[in-house]
C-alpha cells in the first residue's frame, strides 16, 4: 500500500519491508520536508507492526545529493539529519550507502555485492522486489537475483569482477538476471547458459 510521509518521500509495504523513496528532484536535496518524511516514515516502520524492516531508496539517479541549496542562510528545521539517524540506529537500523547508477552493470554488481558481503542476501534492488535464488558448483554458491527489465531485447551475459566474486548480468524474455559467484568465470557463464534455456 503506497503511503505520503511528505511530499518528498513516499513509502510502499511489501511482504514486511516498507520502502521508502526520497523523490526530490533534481538531487534528492535533503530539504526540510525531505527529512521531516524520512522521519515519519522510520518512525511508521518502527510502530507499525506488519513492518519488520525499511529500505530506503532514491529515485532518479542520486539517493540524496547534499543540502537544500534553498534553505542556505536560514535555521536548520526540525528535524536535522543526525536527529534522523538517530532515530535509524535507535531502531536498530543500519545500512549501506553509496552512489550507484542502476542503469550500469558494473554499479548493479556492486550493490548486490555490498549486500551479500554485508547481509547474506538481497530480497530488494533499484526499489524493486528481486528474486534471490542460491545454487551450488562445486562448493561455490552461486546466487542469482532476478526481476523484470526495462526492455525486453535480449542481451549477451557481461562480466565484471569485483574484490573476487564474478558477475554477470543480462536479459533474456523481459526479465535482468545478475549471477554473482568466486566460481571461476567460464563455468559461471556455463552455468548462466543452462540456466536461460
Amino acid at each position: 500500500m503506497q503511503q505520503s510521509f511528505s511530499a518528498t518521500v513516499s513509502g510502499n509495504t511489501v511482504d514486511g519491508v516498507l520502502v521508502v523513496a526520497i523523490d526530490n528532484p533534481p538531487v534528492n536535496a535533503a530539504s526540510a520536508d525531505m527529512r521531516a518524511g524520512l522521519f515519519a516514515a522510520i518512525k511508521h516502520a518502527r510502530e507499525a507492526t506488519d513492518i519488520q524492516a525499511a529500505v530506503i531508496t532514491g529515485a532518479g539517479r542520486n539517493f540524496v545529493g547534499g543540502a537544500d541549496i534553498k534553505e542556505f542562510g536560514q535555521p536548520m528545521a526540525s528535524p536535522i539529519l543526525p536527529e534522523v539517524i538517530e532515530l535509524i540506529e535507535a531502531s536498530g537500523g543500519q545500512g549501506l550507502a553509496f552512489q550507484a547508477d542502476m542503469t550500469r552493470a558494473s554499479d548493479c554488481a556492486a550493490v548486490v555485492e555490498a549486500a551479500m558481503d554485508r547481509y547474506g542476501r538481497l530480497d530488494y534492488l533499484d526499489s524493486k522486489t528481486v528474486v534471490a535464488l542460491v545454487y551450488h558448483r562445486n562448493k561455490h554458491p552461486i546466487n542469482v537475483f532476478i526481476m523484470p527489465a526495462a526492455t525486453d531485447r535480449d542481451t549477451s551475459p557481461s562480466a565484471v569482477t569485483r574484490r573476487g566474486y564474478n558477475v554477470l548480468s543480462w536479459t533474456h524474455n523481459g526479465m535482468k538476471y545478475w549471477a554473482v559467484s568466486d566460481l571461476n568465470e567460464t563455468e559461471l557463464r556455463q552455468f548462466t547458459e543452462l540456466l536461460t534455456q
